[in-house]
């Protein structure tokens, strides 16, 4: 059989890929007809090779170079339109946000170069590519502007409708003015954009009022990133090549993933912490911290970390001593909890569901009124035995599916600054475990209770036995057993 791609181009890479099962001979320009085709036919052996592929090719990226940036970028909006997966995005803003000063000039002249003639796929791209970093999206729309006084074009309106105004603001004021103040001076200015202008300018006087746009909200990422990784690259590497390893790793998007991949390295490889001088490691941490750009970790967090065994003890302790890496409170980070029976989160895998997370600050630090106060929520689709890449954990960015009685935080609805963790309850009191590099649930070889990473969930007298996984933290879900799992969520704003 042949099978043929939209493009009149036979699929020969996809079909070798079938007859040898691996991943060969895939290069920049075949790699999207093996992609799609993988993802079509839904061959998931070979959608994991090609995002492993895709992963690749983002380490490669180190300098500023264009065209390797704009691969990545036209292969993420390839996928995000074409399949409707934000995976490759996803990837990609992890990367440029630590090499935030390349990203910059890339988006200059990817959109700016050509703006009036530029796509809408791409307006949506650069604006999440940009994330936070918003201000700097709007100066290259100033400068445009005051290129271009005449009138505004239909991309400028795009984006200052999309874009969020209030986040610019907020990060630079004098960028947002200045816009402002340009877009007065256009020469021809209609009816609509001088509603426009009003309309940002209430963005700031009157926050709350503030809708975000459907087209951004659908470009939204939902996937947190630390989650469904896994820790197969690390395993074989000595305990200095994982640091190193970990320090560039687009896969390692924030300190809290850092600290729980050493600490799961470290509890397979327990002997291993003592040959590294404390000072040192913890210098060689604070040092990845700085240069990657990443928040401190919260104090409740770590204290609460889980150590079983001596070296994950001392790794914690290492890290806990050091004010550069831990705050006792942040006001850029909110935290909320979901707790529930463990026989019911079982459920939820086997079944799907949702998850309700709320803020853990009863105080209103987000001056929250309303009677179930402020409210996240994540909708689960559930695994299958012979097909655990099924199972999903989305953010819910739709406000229809939040009560009235529920607080719906627009402003902390990025999914791609959200670290979540697990929560055990032992002796009576809680710790965290990671969620990081758990891969997904997978049964037991008896098909009959779940594990997830180290996490097993079963009752309690039983054996459990997951091939290629080593489970190493129960969660009992006996029905007369009162077993609760948990979750923290954390949120940087």
């Amino acid at each position: 059989a042949v099978v043929s791609t939209q493009s009149g181009h036979y699929g020969r890479g996809f079909v070798e890929c079938l007859y040898t099962g691996e991943l060969e001979g895939a290069d920049r320009d075949n790699f999207r007809d093996i992609n799609k085709l993988a993802n079509v036919f839904q061959v998931s052996w070979l959608v994991d090779r090609c995002v492993g592929f895709f992963k690749e090719q983002i380490s490669k990226v180190c300098g500023s170079e264009y065209n390797d940036i704009l691969f990545l970028v036209e292969e993420a909006r390839f996928v995000m339109t074409t399949l409707k997966s934000t995976t490759f995005l996803e990837l990609v803003i992890l990367k440029m946000e630590t090499m935030k000063k390349e990203r910059n000039s890339f988006v200059e002249r990817y959109v700016m170069a050509d703006f009036n003639n530029a796509s809408k796929d791409q307006m949506n791209l650069v604006i999440k590519l940009m994330g936070r970093d918003v201000h700097v999206l709007v100066g290259f729309l100033t400068e445009h502007l005051v290129a271009n006084k005449q009138c505004l074009h239909d991309n400028s309106r795009y984006l200052l409708e999309n874009m969020d105004m209030l986040a610019c603001y907020r990060k630079d004021k004098t960028v947002y003015n200045l816009l402002t103040t340009t877009m007065g001076q256009i020469d021809v200015i209609s009816k609509e954009d001088f509603t426009l202008l009003l309309r940002l300018l209430q963005q700031i006087t009157n926050p709350t009022a503030l809708v975000q746009p459907q087209a951004v909200l659908s470009a939204v990422s939902t996937r947190i990133p630390n989650l469904f990784t896994t820790f197969e690259y690390f395993h074989g590497l000595g305990f200095e090549e994982l640091i190193e390893e970990l320090s560039v790793s687009p896969d390692v998007s924030s300190l809290y993933m850092f600290v729980e991949a050493v600490w799961l390295w470290l509890h397979e490889n327990n002997g291993s912490l003592v040959k590294w001088e404390t000072n040192l490691l913890r210098g060689k941490i604070e040092t990845v911290k700085e240069n990657r750009g990443w928040n401190k970790m919260l104090s409740i967090y770590i204290d609460n970390f889980s150590s079983r065994d001596v070296d994950t003890k001392a790794f914690i302790d290492i890290v806990k001593q050091s004010t550069a890496l831990i705050t006792e409170a942040d006001n850029d980070q909110v935290i909320f909890f979901c707790f529930m029976k463990a026989r019911e989160f079982k459920a939820v895998i086997e079944n799907g569901g949702k998850l309700t997370f709320k803020l853990d600050d009863v105080s209103g630090y987000l001056n929250c009124t309303t009677e179930e106060g402020c409210t996240i929520i994540f909708n689960v689709t559930p695994a299958r035995r012979n097909d655990y890449g099924l199972f999903d954990i989305n953010l819910c960015t739709d406000p229809d599916e939040y009560s009235p009685n529920m607080h719906f935080h627009q402003d902390l609805i990025f999914a791609n600054k959200m670290h979540l963790s697990i929560r055990r309850r032992v002796d009576g009191s809680w710790s965290n475990v990671p969620l990081s590099w758990c891969g997904k649930p997978q049964m037991d070889t008896t098909g009959t209770h779940w594990g997830w990473g180290i996490h097993g969930f079963c009752y309690e007298t039983d054996n459990l036995a997951w091939e290629g996984a080593q489970w190493k933290h129960r969660v009992y879900t006996k029905r007369n057993y009162k077993g609760f799992v948990g979750f923290m969520l954390i949120i940087r704003k």
